[in-house]
């Protein structure tokens, strides 16, 4: 059984573009990375990884800066890569998706502004 894990982005009304972006891998691989990625998040002594927050060094990473992010990333990375099989990602252009996709699908999947419903499909 292959899971994937993802995140969505731009789902809210001021952003032009969404995204959905995240990770393949199977139950046995997940397993192994959770056991790999607890304590890198308690070495750096974070809950979690929320990427726009340490790109702009907001809360948890709030006293952080550019050489510990690069060193944090270079860890999580080998994490990742050990442990999915594959990165996946795709964006559309909201304007595009409200003009061209049937009434069905867009009822399905809740439009963007369900940013919940897009992660739920994923996991």
């Amino acid at each position: 059984m292959v899971t994937a894990y993802c995140d969505d982005s731009g789902t809210d009304a001021a952003q032009r573009t969404a995204v959905v972006a995240g990770y393949l891998g199977t139950d046995v691989q997940w397993e192994r990375f959770a056991r790999q990625w607890t304590p890198l998040l308690d070495e750096y002594g974070i809950s979690r990884l929320h990427r726009a927050e340490l790109e702009g060094f907001k809360r948890e990473f709030r006293n952080w800066n550019p050489v510990r992010r690069k060193e944090f990333l270079r860890k999580a990375h080998a994490i990742i890569r050990r442990n999915t099989y594959i990165a996946f990602g795709s964006g559309v252009i909201k304007a595009d998706f409200d003009e061209f996709m049937p009434a069905w699908v867009k009822e399905l999947f809740g439009g963007f502004m369900a940013g919940a419903r897009m992660n739920a499909l994923c996991t």
